[in-house]
């Protein structure tokens, strides 16, 4: 009956079903119970004296309480922790081969280069290690408050970027530190990662919150990939592990269009001028080391700034031949979460970039500054009526030797109005422009005459400039050498300066 009742609570754990583990605990079931696997096999081989013949093989697998972590329920991991699992103990199991009908000796034996029948083998020191190589931080509170001990071994486990939620909980909440000296944190925070993770899935109410309780705006995903490397022979076995950085929050934020979180993190200093890049680690179902050596990472993604990014221009992605190329439509990203950890082949996912007014329009209102595409010039320029900023903040518009600049300001000189700064350093093509703006070539009107008086100046770079005092703000685009077509927020009229 016991026996029966170890093997319902296996099942209810890998169910999720927590009302059957807690009741078949209640009826006595064994919350240190191993899952029991046994294998069959009938090997048809001539060198056999009777041939076929059944094998049968049986092997002690994975706790309860280790199936409980690594299907991440917390609930059932309570439960058996209040039975009396013990987190301390190793934990340790074997899948098997999947040979299918042709089982060999050499499948059965491991011999002739063969992995047997015993596929993989899996050993931690503890429930705790287990945890801490993937398991979320509910499940580590449990363990921690079920006497889990903490070891040497496990935090200089802990030091290494494969087990940095386990290393941040520490730090970050009052652990009983009696079985080792702690280290300072220097990873990331378990608040960051929760920052990340709730960046990833738009929660918006979260952000504020962990914000709020001190997550860092500048923080980046941790990626970590393993792999198992074959031998010549196509054996598998050294498993190997690297970790880069992913995408910063706000980035993540850029790229899923979520205004409202950028401008969350721009409140709490998220640095809107540096540039932002991520690794992406390559998915193959079968690696060799020489693959891994060179073409691990898959690609790295480059954008100089926040309003690069958020208008889509000026990417570079290097590809594993370490060419870098023009990033023009989409980005590959890395899985959801702040601290992502890889088995191949499922490595990454693609976005494709889509250029957010609302985004870029806050990204100016914070002083950002870019080189755009035609494209964009209109309707950044529409965007900036609305802006109206307290601070400067210049675009920019290069298109072959043309150069455009805005330059928006709130200096009294210029009656908190915006400046028009354009340099002829080649031709222009009028067109360019003709869907986002009513372009016609009337002749010069007297300044007088015109919307606002349009005066002769000079930019602090020296670049010649001119200046329209309007109450309004006056949108302008240099289209080539002597025109400057431009429209006003009050009027909407055309005209060309003196």
């Amino acid at each position: 009956m016991t026996d029966e009742k170890n093997a319902a609570l296996i099942e209810a754990i890998e169910k999720g079903d927590a009302e059957s583990v807690r009741q078949l605990l209640d009826d006595g079931a064994d919350p240190n119970v191993r899952k029991r696997v046994t294998l069959e096999a009938t090997i048809d081989d001539w060198r056999l004296p009777k041939s076929p013949e059944r094998r049968i093989d049986s092997a002690e697998c994975e706790s309860a309480l280790a199936l409980a972590i690594m299907h991440g329920n917390a609930a059932i991991a309570g439960h058996l922790l209040e039975k009396g699992a013990d987190p301390n103990t190793a934990v340790e199991w074997k899948t098997p081969s999947a040979i299918g009908q042709n089982w060999k000796l050499e499948n059965w034996d491991g011999t002739w280069m063969s992995i047997g029948r015993w596929r993989w083998t899996y050993a931690f020191p503890s429930h705790l290690a287990l945890a801490i190589s993937g398991g979320g931080t509910r499940r580590l509170y449990s363990l921690l408050n079920h006497g889990a001990t903490i070891t040497d071994k496990i935090i200089a486990s802990a030091k290494k970027p494969f087990y940095t939620k386990f290393y941040a909980l520490l730090n970050d909440h009052d652990v009983e530190r009696s079985h080792a000296k702690f280290p300072p944190l220097t990873q990331s925070k378990a608040t960051d990662f929760a920052l990340l993770d709730a960046i990833d899935n738009g929660n918006e109410v979260k952000v504020h919150e962990l914000l709020k309780d001190g997550a860092n705006p500048n923080v980046c995903k941790r990626i970590t990939t393993l792999a198992n490397i074959a031998n010549s022979g196509g054996v598998t076995g050294e498993v190997k592990l690297d970790t880069g950085v992913g995408e910063s929050a706000l980035a993540l934020a850029i790229i899923k269009g979520y205004t409202s979180i950028v401008h969350a993190l721009a409140e709490e200093g998220v640095d809107l001028t540096a540039p932002i890049q991520w690794s992406v680690p390559a998915g193959k179902s079968r690696w060799f080391l020489n693959d891994w050596e060179k073409e691990r990472w898959a690609k790295k993604c480059a954008f100089p700034s926040a309003l690069h990014l958020a208008t889509a221009i000026d990417g570079t992605v290097v590809e594993r031949d370490g060419k870098p190329r023009n990033c023009y439509d989409s980005v590959k990203v890395n899985m959801k979460g702040g601290y992502v950890r890889l088995d191949n082949p499922d490595a990454s996912k693609s976005f494709t970039l889509k250029g957010n007014l609302d985004i870029i329009k806050l990204l100016l209102s914070r002083g950002c500054g870019a080189v755009l595409p035609p494209t964009y010039v209109m309707e950044v320029m529409q965007a900036v009526v609305d802006i109206r900023p307290s601070y400067e903040s210049t675009i920019g518009y290069k298109a072959g030797d043309e150069l455009l600049m805005i330059s928006i300001s709130d200096d009294l000189k210029y009656g908190r109005g915006f400046a028009v700064f354009s340099k002829r350093i080649g031709s222009f093509p009028l067109n360019s422009l003709r869907k986002w703006a009513n372009i016609s070539d009337p002749e010069s009107p007297p300044s007088s005459t015109a919307t606002g008086a349009a005066e002769a100046n000079l930019s602090p770079s020296g670049i010649p400039a001119w200046h329209i005092d309007h109450q309004g703000i006056t949108l302008g685009a240099k289209l080539r050498e002597g025109a400057l077509v431009s429209r006003t927020s009050a009027s909407g009229q055309l005209w060309m300066p003196p």
